[in-house]
């Protein structure tokens, strides 16, 4: 079993774990008896105790993801000390929003309602999309510089995770551009060069903004289909739970087929863009390889990742680079999706295989 194989095997394993304890709680009514062993707390109390659970539950998939394979398979040169670091950092964040978020949304739904616990999560979203740079340094803590190209800002995020590869960040109108500062080190300058100006084609496409609609739309489906269908009220831990819950299995759900299609075909989107704006077809070509291997071509190792993963095999985007067939995509639209899920306490935001234990990329999830 090579690299790529192991991590998917181990996030199946954590997702297909995680899931089956949300359908136990939600179809054995569990919420019922969590409001009774909870009745002597206080909510916040009760609540917090139960994200601390779900940190403990989650512990060993984090370090076999995080640590023990990335140095089984010589992809990290990080001590288990800075490891343990970066976790309680990016745990203590993510946490902290977890807590913050559960406690306004039974506050929300006990004063407006369920359609109020919803509109609140779009707000949220929006928040998550703003402040997505400064809770990627929150996360990880990344030493960045800046500059200006074409008129935007580009921020250079240095990274130990190679995997990490940045994206567009900030409100619609106001997007930034993050690129790693390891491809400034090791690729040839007109590759990233060429990467940037690939960047600005996914805002100026529109390809990354649909991106990002295709993500809020599919939240807010799950979660507004999580709100009606729990069995106990948002106002109650137990129905705050259910909740969570049956939004992870709505979001599990997404994340098979048309939203992995459609990041796909984002990708072919903005390959096509740079290609016919003549900017530099070498560079592109070259970039396909640079980047893939330090994905670890997940795309490419199984019928199952292949369908799963929004990044397209090498083959695919050479053939489409070239192809005369009209195509639009909604740009890394699984990976915002997986983000901004944050809105709704996803609890698998950090369990997929691109991001297990590995807080660099809890925030921008690896990509194209």
């Amino acid at each position: 079993m090579n690299y790529a194989q192991a991590k998917i095997t181990l996030g199946a394993i954590q997702m297909g774990f995680l899931l089956t304890l949300s359908a136990l709680f939600v179809v054995f009514d569990f919420g019922s008896q969590l409001d009774l062993w909870a009745g002597s707390l206080s909510m916040p109390v009760a609540w917090a105790l139960l994200i601390v659970g779900f940190v403990l539950v989650s512990l060993p998939f984090d370090l076999i993801g995080g640590y023990i394979l990335p140095h089984k398979f010589g992809r990290t040169t990080e001590t288990l000390g800075e490891w343990v670091i970066g976790m309680l950092r990016g745990v203590g964040v993510q946490g902290f929003y977890f807590f913050i978020q559960g406690l306004i949304l039974s506050w929300i739904g006990g004063w407006l309602g369920p359609w109020g616990a919803v509109g609140w999560v779009a707000i949220s979203m929006i928040l998550l999309t703003g402040l997505q740079f400064y809770i990627a340094r929150l996360v990880y803590g990344f030493e960045w510089r800046m500059e200006s190209h074409q008129g935007r800002w580009v921020y250079f995020f240095d990274s130990q995770d190679r995997a990490f590869s940045g994206g567009v960040c900030g409100f619609p109108g106001k997007e930034s551009i993050v690129i790693p500062e390891y491809w400034v080190q090791r690729f040839p300058a007109a590759v990233t060069k060429m990467m940037i100006t690939r960047r600005i084609g996914a805002i100026q496409s529109g390809s990354h903004g649909r991106g990002i609609g295709v993500a809020y739309i599919v939240n807010l489906l799950a979660f507004t289909g999580a709100v009606f269908l729990s069995p106990l009220p948002l106002t109650t831990l137990g129905g705050l739970v259910a909740t969570v819950c049956i939004f992870a299995g709505f979001s599990a759900l997404a994340m098979v087929g048309l939203i992995p299609w459609l990041s796909r075909k984002g990708v072919f989107e903005i390959d096509r863009w740079v290609y016919y704006k003549r900017v530099d077809i070498d560079a592109l070509r070259e970039s396909f390889d640079l980047t893939h291997r330090l994905q670890e071509d997940m795309g490419g190792k199984s019928p199952v990742a292949a369908v799963l993963t929004s990044v397209p095999t090498q083959s695919m985007r050479q053939a489409y680079l070239q192809s005369q067939a009209p195509v639009k995509g909604a740009w890394q639209a699984s990976r915002h999706a997986i983000f901004t899920s944050w809105a709704g306490i996803n609890l698998l935001a950090r369990a997929s295989y691109l991001n297990q234990g590995r807080p660099a990329l809890w925030v921008f999830l690896p990509g194209d």
